[in-house]
């Protein structure tokens, strides 16, 4: 672990926890996964609960950390003293990447995976599985590209249920949680955000009796 480790990392906690805490945020997180939008409004949110609590980090969105554009993780976090340098490489006419990896403190990708039912084709849980391992995998190898940060994965899982609701979240995340490396997996938390959630404007889930429930893994990889 790297020396200012236990900060980012609680700074990071910090953040996760209040917004899932909150109970307008569930709310508005409750219709971005309706629109199935919702790997973008918890991006977007976690940016700014993060930097406006942590005194320590800074975090920006989807920087290109490679010289061709096929890395752009979903938070890039940056120590605040290396704020100046940072935007200085990232306003560069042609973007200073290898500044960046070098620079950067964390990273965190986000990803979204459905309970049974709820998805089709690659997004079906078994196949988001993979690609989560997939991920997680390629986490590992970018160390070599950005030494000095630590890794962070979340899955967003959720789904639409009539009943057991709470059971199908709760295998769902035993699947993604089983398809990591094993090195990792206790190191993994299950944040709750919605549980049985109904509202007015969902009225063809509401038609079928469905109630919509969410958790997020959070996965520290060090």
């Amino acid at each position: 672990m790297h020396a200012m480790s236990s900060h980012l990392s609680k700074d990071l906690d910090a953040a996760l926890w209040s917004l899932a805490d909150d109970s307008r945020w569930r709310s508005m997180l409750a219709e971005n996964v309706y629109w199935a939008s919702c790997e973008a409004f918890v991006q977007t949110t976690l940016l700014w609960a993060f930097n406006s609590r942590s005194k320590a980090f800074v975090a920006d969105r989807e920087r290109r950390l490679r010289k061709e554009p096929t890395w752009k993780p979903d938070l890039a976090i940056m120590s605040r003293d290396d704020h100046d340098a940072w935007w200085g490489a990232r306003r560069a006419g042609r973007c200073d990447s290898k500044t960046l990896r070098r620079l950067a403190r964390g990273i965190v990708e986000l990803k979204v995976a459905w309970t049974p039912g709820n998805a089709t084709g690659s997004a079906v849980l078994t196949q988001k599985a993979k690609t989560v391992r997939d991920d997680v995998d390629g986490l590992e190898a970018a160390r070599t590209e950005a030494p000095n940060s630590e890794m962070y994965m979340g899955v967003i899982v959720s789904g639409f249920h009539k009943t057991e609701g709470a059971k199908a979240l709760a295998d769902s995340l035993v699947i993604i949680r089983d398809a990591l490396p094993k090195a990792i997996r206790t190191a993994a938390t299950t944040i709750p955000l919605l549980d049985g959630f109904e509202s007015a404007a969902w009225k063809d889930i509401l038609e079928n009796g469905k109630k919509g429930y969410s958790s997020l893994l959070w996965i520290p990889m060090g």
